[in-house]
């Protein structure tokens, strides 16, 4: 039996609960979160279920096997829950997106981290939908050849947010005027980090890198599910782009979440285009990664993201609910 505390019982952090409690093979020994509207109620009652005698605590006071964290996308943030995790033994996965790749963010603290996880062996493993599998991993474990080889590299991932949670379709500016948009909003956490990933990866040296953030402005109204209606004229996300360029090499990310979007998960790798766009929602795919990786986290050396974890997006297409 694989003892878990889940950390953060926002949407994401609620759905994994519920995916973690179907498997007979795992068991939840501690939720924890910082609303106070919750701390003291049970953990069914959170989630809408059935009592399961786990009541919410605030901080972490017990032992287990996994800290399944899900409470901040931001290294700084996560740092001392990571810790405190890892100092009692207890092995940390967590859908953070600076924790994918931490060494683009601070390379002081991911070799900290490092050494902190092999001293006490645990694993700490920091993945995602984005960054941590579509932008990312998986178009680089299409390329099949010699790096020498890759001259274009252009990854698409076109969202429709409009069945997305209330805090990502805010993150991306659903609803905002395009003034609000841009004094607002700090975009996606990740984009730049998927780029830098694979121009490191592919060992392209010296490069340069160029990002831009826009609004998507509705042409006539559109309800998304988790909020008002978005009155023509407005914000309904966001489209990003990042480029690495560097002798010849091209490395293009573009990155569209917004209500109404066309979805559209491929990479184009010398003029080759590779289609995997029936993916289920990043939300879902997030909640099942997270809960495959409790079990899978076993398999991994002790240290930093040392496991090796690639799922196919098709296999990510059933929903946790059925």
């Amino acid at each position: 039996m694989i003892k878990v505390i889940v950390q953060g019982l926002g949407p994401i952090g609620k759905e994994t609960a519920k995916l973690l409690l179907k498997n007979t093979e795992i068991q939840i020994v501690q939720a924890i979160d910082i609303n106070p509207e919750i701390i003291g109620k049970d953990l069914g009652d959170v989630l809408g279920l059935k009592r399961t005698g786990i009541k919410v605590t605030d901080e972490l006071d017990g032992r287990a096997d996994v800290l399944v964290l899900a409470t901040a996308s931001q290294l700084g943030s996560i740092l001392p829950a990571i810790e405190s995790a890892v100092e009692r033994g207890i092995n940390v996965v967590t859908a953070a997106e600076e924790l994918f790749y931490p060494e683009h963010v601070d390379k002081a603290k991911a070799a900290y981290l490092d050494k902190l996880a092999i001293k006490n062996n645990v694993a700490v493993v920091g993945r995602g939908v984005n960054p941590g599998l579509l932008m990312d991993l998986y178009p680089l474990s299409l390329f099949k050849g010699n790096f020498s080889e890759l001259n274009t590299m252009h990854v698409c991932r076109w969202d429709n947010t409009i069945e997305r949670r209330l805090p990502l379709l805010e993150k991306t500016g659903a609803g905002m005027t395009e003034g609000e948009f841009k004094r607002k909003i700090k975009g996606h956490v990740g984009l730049e980090m998927s780029a830098a990933y694979l121009a490191d990866k592919i060992d392209v040296k010296n490069y340069k890198m160029a990002f831009e953030r826009k609004p998507v402005i509705a042409e006539k109204p559109i309800k998304p599910q988790n909020r008002a209606i978005i009155e023509a004229g407005r914000v309904v996300g966001l489209n990003e782009t990042c480029t690495v360029a560097r002798n010849g090499v091209s490395i293009r990310l573009d990155l569209r979440m917004y209500v109404g979007a066309e979805k559209n998960n491929s990479t184009m790798i010398n003029g080759r285009k590779f289609d995997y766009s029936n993916i289920v929602n990043g939300d879902i795919a997030t909640v099942r990664i997270l809960a495959d990786l409790v079990q899978k986290i076993f398999k991994s050396p002790p240290g930093l993201n040392k496991l090796e974890y690639i799922p196919e997006p098709l296999d990510l297409l059933v929903s946790p609910n059925n």
